[in-house]
């Protein structure tokens, strides 16, 4: 999938789902850094609030869900954690490591399958003219140092034209 970067001091956004272009109805949040500091440290981390329609909404908060999920949640996890004593048992008794090594590529394959199915059904939501599953905008920088530059990356070729159009007209 292609991305367009645009580059702008203060965005504004196309009042159209930045997804499927249709009508806005509500947004979503992306996550913006306010810089760093001398050191590498954050500065004022906020959100910018981008323009998608509900059906939208609803995939892009389901891909979010699924690829933020790791092994420490609940339902994979207490499977994870009685194979993971048992083959510390095995490890114990057969004085081998490979119970061990083969329970964790077990846990590392059901987490695969898990968020495959989950990015499945994101994908079953989406209208056939979506451009992603996931956000369709994302911040891939910002500098204070560049006069306050924040430089936006759009999954939609024709949101992300209209996008540059009115904040070069602003």
């Amino acid at each position: 999938m292609n991305s367009y970067n645009v580059a702008v001091r203060k965005p504004i956004w196309p009042e159209q789902c930045a997804c499927c272009n249709d009508a806005k109805e509500t947004t979503i949040s992306i996550e913006v850094i306010d810089g760093d500091d001398d050191e590498g440290r954050i500065l004022n981390p906020k959100n910018w609030p981008v323009p998608c329609c509900s059906l939208c909404a609803e995939h892009v908060q389901m891909a979010l869900s699924i690829t933020a999920k790791t092994f420490l949640d609940p339902i994979p996890s207490l499977g994870a954690l009685f194979s993971l004593v048992l083959s510390l048992i095995l490890c114990a008794t057969t004085e081998s490591i490979w119970p061990l090594v083969g329970v964790i590529i077990l846990i590392q394959a059901v987490i695969a399958f898990y968020r495959w199915k989950g990015i499945e059904k994101a994908k079953e939501m989406m209208k056939p003219h979506c451009c992603c599953h996931g956000p369709a905008v994302s911040c891939v920088s910002h500098s204070e140092r560049n006069g306050n530059m924040h430089t936006f990356s759009f999954q939609n070729k024709e949101y992300a034209q209209r996008f540059k159009t009115i904040n070069k007209e602003s």
